[in-house]
């Protein structure tokens, strides 16, 4: 499997739009050509949750000057600027959310389906089976980053 044959390379071409609670949210390529799940439009993901103006700039604001500021990246695109973020921090604030009981309903589901098509789209240029490994590649360096429980599941042989 060849890591480097993500088919887009990484700039501020969204690698697909997708409808979240009926509004678009633009998914891009990861930052600096690594092997990521697709980074999302901030500004995108928290207009659909349904906040107010007001709550999504308090929202980015805080994120920004919080633990994980350093991982948000501002792209140029077409019409103005995005800020762009890792997977990790979607879930983050849609689990938030979720705990207050804001979240709309399907958002989560919604966001993997937009996500996935992305992924999809990053690596189109992989077979099958590599896009699966590399898929299942992101998830153990997360967990192994994270240090999250191993869920027990095995691909490609016994238990």
């Amino acid at each position: 499997m060849q890591q480097n044959s993500t088919s887009c390379v990484p700039d501020s071409t969204p690698v697909h739009v997708h409808q979240i609670n009926e509004k678009p949210v633009r998914f891009f390529c990861p930052p600096n050509g690594s092997v990521d799940f697709p980074w999302t439009s901030y500004e995108d993901l928290l207009a659909a949750t349904g906040l107010s103006r007001q709550a999504r700039r308090h929202f980015l604001e805080v994120t920004r000057k919080g633990e994980y500021g350093d991982a948000l990246r501002i792209v140029q695109v077409p019409g103005g600027k995005t800020t762009i973020v890792p997977h990790y921090i979607c879930q983050g604030i849609m689990g938030a959310l979720e705990t207050e009981g804001t979240l709309p309903e399907r958002f989560q589901a919604q966001y993997t389906l937009g996500s996935c098509a992305a992924f999809q789209q990053i690596h189109k240029d992989m077979s099958p089976n590599d896009r699966a490994q590399t898929l299942f590649g992101i998830v153990a360096r997360e967990r192994e980053e994270h240090d999250l429980p191993d869920a027990g599941v095995s691909f490609g042989g016994a238990a």
